[in-house]
């Protein structure tokens, strides 16, 4: 049984085939909707699989490009259209807490100036309460602040900002860039939630009112 990996919600597009010997993943930055089938293509060639040797389909939700987060999903539900195989959804978030320790891993990206979509997961006893958050660039310095987080998987827009370097920096935290990570690592997120035939982006609507 092999599973395929989706994701979208950034720039381009990110794939990847994996099983007991096999692990493959395709990144293309400039890949748009129409492309995707094209780079599935070059998946499963690059694999030597079959699109009929895929069993589950695992895409991420967001929160990200709205753009992105809605062909990825319509794309990957047309691919479980015949239920040929399995289609899960798990928060974007969520997955990246997987490039460091579950448990005790929190998430920044940017979302646009002055505001960041944040996770910090150590600070709730039970991971499915995490609560994702759209937070200017005060509340998350002042939540980081308070972490017990040992790990924060960053974009390259929170590399660039001093603010959140020096206190990173001085809580001791490792930082991992979100584009490092390996796709394989999502795996797990099949274990965290039931397969569903429809997913809906878990899109986190960067409103202006918001403070």
């Amino acid at each position: 049984m092999l599973d395929l990996i989706v994701d979208t919600s950034r720039a381009g597009a990110r794939m990847g085939i994996f099983g007991e010997n096999i692990s493959e993943e395709i990144v293309d930055n400039n890949a748009r909707g129409e492309s995707l089938l094209v780079v599935l293509d070059s998946l499963l060639k690059k694999a030597s699989v079959s699109l009929d040797a895929i069993k589950r389909v695992l895409v991420l939700r967001g929160p990200g490009s709205f753009t992105g987060l809605r062909t990825g999903i319509a794309f990957c539900e047309g691919l479980c259209f015949t239920d040929k195989r399995k289609l899960y959804g798990v928060s974007t978030l969520a997955a990246l807490t997987l490039y460091g320790n579950v448990e005790s891993t929190l998430v920044i990206l940017r979302a646009r100036t002055g505001y960041w979509y944040f996770r910090n997961s150590p600070q709730v006893e039970s991971f499915a309460e995490v609560e994702e958050c759209f937070w200017n660039t005060e509340r998350v310095l002042e939540s980081l602040k308070n972490t017990t987080a040992k790990f924060a998987v960053v974009d390259s827009a929170v590399l660039t900002e001093e603010v959140f370097q020096e206190i990173l920096n001085e809580k001791g935290i490792e930082i991992v860039q979100e584009s490092e990570g390996s796709l394989s690592l999502f795996r797990e997120a099949f274990n965290w939630c039931e397969p569903s035939p429809i997913q809906d982006a878990n899109y986190i609507q960067p409103s202006y009112a918001e403070q």
